[in-house]
């Protein structure tokens, strides 16, 4: 069972509604626990007195990808490592990123925002705060990095005026890495293609130019849509998730609501599905988990 990732399309605004049509209910279940100590990959406290959303920002885990053979990948900013996980949800080994050139207090320097695999099974991580593609071994061991926005970067201590915001990283069957960003105002700049030596090869890469899921490794057949909403006006701090798994001719494969506690960031949720149509995703918990079709 291979997972991939998939195209997200989300309603942004909070729908009040009483029911949506695909009123079948999901399953729902934690596949890998967020526990405390050495496997811990997200916060789940409070964010401590005094601090602010920069701070508390990069401990929430947004990056999972898993590789040819099952084995999941959770990035974790809080300890800047991640954390690969069987297809069944053991855990198998942990990799530290490369250290911090911004900062000596690493919570502050590293935000994991997006993982992608290789044909061969390589690890790319997105490190945002760093501005850089860190690049391993299925056994964790480092290879290459890609410093992303060094021809701009001045002082590595700020950051800089016209900077870019990508919110994934992929690669092409190639070997060409993709930095996905969205489109802001008239800029392109939020993107970028590279060759697999990290020669700049295209800017402005944004979902929906410049860059074809499709034709990355293990690209999806699925996309899904995804709906936050409101069962209840009176109750607005109560929400649940809808979702729409459809085929690439745009069919729907299997739909339902009822998702509770999916966490949704600035980019939306993060979300994997296999070659069956099961999402896998962060929970408000920051536990990984697996939502299924509705039983028949």
């Amino acid at each position: 069972m291979t997972m991939n990732k998939v195209k997200i399309l989300i309603s942004i605004a909070l729908l009040v509604v009483p029911t949506l049509a695909c009123a079948e209910r999901c399953g729902q279940e934690i596949f890998i626990k967020n526990q405390t100590g050495e496997l811990r990959f997200g916060a789940i406290e409070e964010p401590p007195k005094g601090s602010d959303y920069s701070v508390w920002f990069p401990v929430m885990p947004h990056a999972l990808a898993s590789d040819s053979q099952g084995n999941i990948y959770v990035g974790d900013s809080v300890n800047y490592r991640v954390m690969k996980f069987s297809r069944e949800g053991k855990f198998i080994l942990k990799f530290q990123l490369q250290r911090p050139i911004r900062t000596k207090k690493p919570e502050l320097s590293h935000e994991i925002r997006s993982i992608a695999i290789d044909k061969d099974d390589n690890v790319y991580v997105l490190n945002l705060l760093e501005y850089r593609v860190e690049i391993y071994s299925p056994s964790g061991k480092f290879l290459r990095k890609i410093d992303y926005f060094k021809e701009k970067l001045e002082n590595l201590t700020t950051k800089p005026r016209s900077m870019m915001q990508p919110l994934r990283v992929n690669v092409d069957l190639r070997g060409n890495i993709y930095l996905v960003g969205r489109k802001f105002r008239k800029r392109s700049d939020s993107g970028a293609k590279y060759n697999e030596n990290g020669e700049i090869l295209k800017k402005g890469v944004t979902i929906g130019d410049g860059y074809d899921p499709n034709e990355m490794v293990g690209a999806s057949p699925y996309t899904v849509d995804v709906t936050p909403y409101v069962p209840d006006k009176n109750k607005p701090g109560e929400y649940f998730t809808a979702v729409k798994v459809k085929d690439r001719s745009g069919s729907i494969v299997w739909a339902c609501d009822g998702i509770e506690n999916l966490n949704f960031d600035e980019g939306g949720p993060s979300v994997e599905t296999d070659r069956y149509g099961n999402l896998y995703s962060f929970d408000t918990d920051n536990n990984v988990m697996k939502i299924t079709a509705p039983a028949k």
